[in-house]
């Protein structure tokens, strides 16, 4: 497969833009919310409004950052080109999963496959988001 300085250039962005879009993605809350009747915001005082009673409450920052988010909506188009097993693939590895708990889970789907072909799959699947022909040419 020959591959030129463009494609080798689109590839290093949507691995990159991949990298920041699991930060997001971890970044996000939980994705079930405790089912309370109301829902009460906490109130964050500034050491003015404390009046001496309790200390300042800051808000943490554990949200994901605009570059992050950016990566993260680039990524999402570009995964569409794939297959849904593909998708599930290139998110599990964005997320930091190895490839013994890919695998496994995949053996629980019914689909067992050797981790050189998962890595050949995933391989296959970001020159395919990048838009790099994967064929041998001569």
């Amino acid at each position: 497969m020959i591959v030129n300085i463009e494609d080798v250039e689109r590839l290093n962005l949507v691995l990159k833009d991949l990298e920041l879009a699991g930060k997001a993605l971890k970044a996000l809350p939980p994705e079930k919310i405790n089912s309370a009747v109301t829902y009460w915001p906490e109130v964050l005082h500034t050491k003015m409004e404390a009046y001496g009673w309790d200390d300042a409450l800051m808000p943490s920052r554990n949200g994901a950052t605009s570059e992050e988010i950016t990566a993260l909506d680039r990524t999402l188009v570009r995964i569409l080109k794939l297959s849904e097993s593909d998708r599930r693939l290139v998110i599990a590895r964005a997320m930091g999963f190895s490839w013994r708990k890919i695998m496994k889970y995949r053996q629980s789907k019914g689909d067992g496959v050797r981790h050189s072909n998962l890595k050949r799959l995933f391989r296959n699947a970001i020159f395919s988001m990048a838009g790099v022909d994967t064929r041998d040419t001569v």
